[in-house]
């Protein structure tokens, strides 16, 4: 007579609920952080187009001879609504995930 040792096939193991807690989380923080660094370096490249822009203004500005001294102002208004529009949506993302690993959390019981 033999004894049956394995786990049943209908039943999940006691640690699962663990296992998916660590596992949402683990995926979470790395999500989080792959934004925050894709967020930082598209901040970086418009930095670089701002301080460009501005010293074109600057140089526009005091030349006397220019007459494009509002194109120049304007474009950095776009370069800086540029900036506020891209940390939104990568902050707009942010709290997306978290609002789903909230919710992913609460279905695995954690």
């Amino acid at each position: 007579m033999t004894t049956n040792t394995e786990q049943s096939h209908d039943s999940l193991p006691a640690n699962t609920a663990d296992v998916l807690h660590q596992t949402l989380l683990s995926g979470f923080a790395l999500n989080v952080n792959l934004l925050m660094q894709q967020m930082v370096a598209n901040q970086h490249a418009l930095q670089q187009i701002l301080t460009a822009s501005t010293a074109k203004a600057v140089a526009e500005i005091i030349n006397p001879n220019s007459d494009k001294d509002a194109a120049v102002i304007q474009n950095i208004d776009i370069v800086l609504k540029a900036i506020k529009e891209s940390s939104s949506g990568y902050i707009d993302l942010i709290k997306q995930l978290t609002l789903e690993v909230e919710n992913a959390l609460k279905m695995v019981g954690k």
